[in-house]
């Protein structure tokens, strides 16, 4: 069964607190992909490179590969206009709750009002978060073979059946 949720847990102004990270629906997980691979492209093409230069096992040159591209996401980030970064944060956080006492409670809702109030002025957390919801909602799209199912289309050749 696919997941569709993740529990982390991050260290807010002393506090640690447990949030719950929900997959994207298909609409805003395909824009999401198409911002990433149309920012970085160039950088992921040269991410893959590194790591299938270093001779390691196909398994293992996906998972760095994984680790590699997604530490380039500060640079696509960087390149986005504030329009944009705002629209891709806003997508990102409202697939985010957060664990209260009383249960758990958005971090951003639909009209982009911060649920949380400790995290409306922490711009180091909020980021993190959009980094795991990311991290959470691209890994899958893949599949099996990992990156290495992209390899071959950005070196030029056609993929495998």
């Amino acid at each position: 069964m696919r997941e569709i949720t993740k529990n982390i847990e991050l260290e807010i102004e002393g506090n640690k607190m447990n949030f719950q990270i929900r997959k994207m629906d298909a609409f805003n997980g395909a824009y999401l992909l198409k911002v990433i691979t149309e920012k970085a492209l160039p950088a992921l093409k040269d991410a893959i490179d590194m790591v299938a230069n270093e001779g390691e096992s196909k398994k293992e040159e996906d998972n760095e590969s994984m680790i590699r591209i997604f530490d380039l996401l500060p640079g696509l980030l960087a390149s986005m206009d504030a329009a944009e970064l705002k629209r891709i944060m806003m997508m990102c956080l409202q697939t985010v709750s957060c664990w209260l006492p009383a249960g758990y409670q958005e971090v951003v809702d639909s009209r982009g009002n911060f649920g949380i109030e400790e995290l409306e002025y922490d711009v180091s957390s909020c980021l993190r978060l959009v980094y795991e919801v990311i991290v959470f909602n691209c890994s899958g799209f893949f599949g099996e073979s990992g990156l290495g199912s992209i390899l071959g289309n950005l070196n030029g050749s056609q993929p495998t059946p």
